[in-house]
């Protein structure tokens, strides 16, 4: 292979990991299972499984598509939405929001979500603001039923199964 081959295939490669590291969502890639969930279009979808099937990069990354009004495999508002994430504790939230923000499409956020890595989102109520006026909350269960009783919210993830009440 030639040198200018070379060259070009080299900066192809940086361009390609700046637009992934901007993009994520865009180089995702769901197994089969990831697949049917993101293609079903009830109302409430469960799934249930072991620590390494990709539950949370799932919920992440239909999250991010519900929020940006964009989605590769069913029809999503495109309007602004409100969503929940709510999880079982604040230490499992970090973890969460790791996940989240190695997904979140950097160009469509807007400047004053900051994330904190080892901390999350910045504020005392984590919360991810997109351009478009979207808003993703982070709750815990440990917030109790009146802590997730009264909001209006357009979509709920709920990574991992809450107590009865």
């Amino acid at each position: 292979m030639s040198i200018s081959k070379l060259q070009n295939l080299a900066s192809l490669a940086v361009r390609m990991a700046k637009d992934k590291e901007r993009n994520p969502l865009k180089y995702w890639r769901p197994t089969p299972v990831q697949k049917r969930v993101l293609q079903d279009t009830q109302n409430i979808v469960l799934l249930r499984g072991g620590n390494q099937i990709g539950k949370t990069m799932l919920g992440a990354f239909e999250v991010h598509c519900r929020a940006i009004g964009k989605h590769p495999y069913k029809r999503v508002p495109s309007k602004p939405v409100d969503i929940w994430v709510i999880v079982h504790s604040w230490e499992q939230s970090k973890v969460i929001q790791s996940k989240f923000w190695e997904l979140a499409p950097k160009d469509e956020l807007h400047e004053e979500t900051e994330y904190i890595p080892g901390k999350g989102f910045r504020g005392k109520y984590p919360v991810v603001k997109y351009k478009n006026g979207s808003i993703v909350y982070f709750k815990t269960t440990g917030q109790g039923t009146l802590g997730v009783a009264s909001g209006s919210v357009d979509f709920v993830w709920v990574d991992e199964p809450p107590p009865p009440d």
